[in-house]
């Protein structure tokens, strides 16, 4: 299975200084090329075909195909992802023929100039995110990214990158829990990773992370090194970063917790050992 090189382009409005962004995901194939049969049939075909056929097949190679629009209000907003409908696609179609003959003479650069704004105010009028044509968003905080897709049929709780926050009885902490799915055949499911975030909203402790990654040996605990009270500095400090009093991202330096994973791998031996036990006494009586 090879790579399909495809190129992103940016589309930002000329009345504004910088938002909102519209990004088209290009490739020299359309969606119906990926079936490999057809992709069979064709090289058949070009194999027997004439060199203006040839020809003809190249000029086709050429053009670029409308794969994904992405949507982007502001510099902190969600990034909306989209299929193309008609009208969008169409739009495109005519901004990039404009683009390409910008590039051969000046005196369509007007001309390429509105064909984009108007790409750009239609995919901001008619793609919504409530839209049939929705298919994923992104956005990122302070904590990292998070991506969503719409699924029929499925509980909210086993979307992708989907999050459940809790507050917990103190008005000075706060947690949030991820998980992270891995989507496996006949629409199953397996749990890979458990996320936990801890942190200190009075900003005088370093926030904490935990990661409780599912393997075959067990649960692996994945924990930053602890922080330690400096007398000498009044703060907590690190060992491999030295001050550390205010969250950062460089708290995220991830080790072994080794007596958690043991415990838990402890516990999971024994409740294999009762298992089977209990299946042995089945079998006996």
């Amino acid at each position: 299975m090879g790579y399909l090189h495809c190129n992103l382009l940016r589309l930002r409005s000329s009345s504004s200084s910088s938002f909102p962004h519209v990004y088209l995901l290009l490739s020299p194939l359309s969606f119906d090329d990926f079936n490999p049969d057809e992709k069979a049939k064709q090289q058949k075909q070009q194999q027997k075909a004439h060199r203006q056929q040839q020809q003809q097949q190249q000029q086709q190679q050429q053009k670029q195909y409308l794969l994904l629009v992405a949507f982007k209000q502001s510099e902190h907003s969600t990034v909306y992802f989209y299929l193309p409908t008609d009208a969008v696609a169409a739009a495109a179609e005519t901004y990039l023929a404009a683009a390409d003959s910008n590039n051969c003479s000046s005196s369509s650069s007007t001309e390429a100039a509105a064909a984009a704004q108007h790409l750009l105010q239609l995919v901001q009028k008619t793609l919504l995110p409530n839209d049939f044509s929705f298919i994923a968003s992104l956005s990122c905080n302070f904590w990292g990214p998070t991506s969503e897709t719409p699924e029929g049929g499925i509980n909210d709780a086993s979307k992708w990158g989907s999050k459940t926050n809790s507050s917990s009885s103190s008005s000075k902490s706060s947690s949030s829990s991820s998980f992270l799915l891995q989507r496996l055949p006949h629409s199953e499911q397996q749990l890979l990773a458990k996320l936990s975030f801890s942190r200190n909203l009075s900003g005088d402790v370093p926030r904490k992370m935990k990661a409780e990654l599912n393997r075959e040996g067990g649960v692996y605990t994945l924990e930053p090194l602890p922080p330690r009270w400096d007398p000498t500095l009044n703060s907590f400090s690190l060992p491999f970063y030295g001050r550390a009093r205010l969250p950062s991202a460089k708290n995220f330096q991830m080790v072994l917790n080794t007596s958690a994973s043991a415990k838990q791998q402890q516990q999971q031996q024994q409740h294999e050992a009762a298992a089977a036990a209990a299946a042995a006494a089945a079998a006996t009586a």
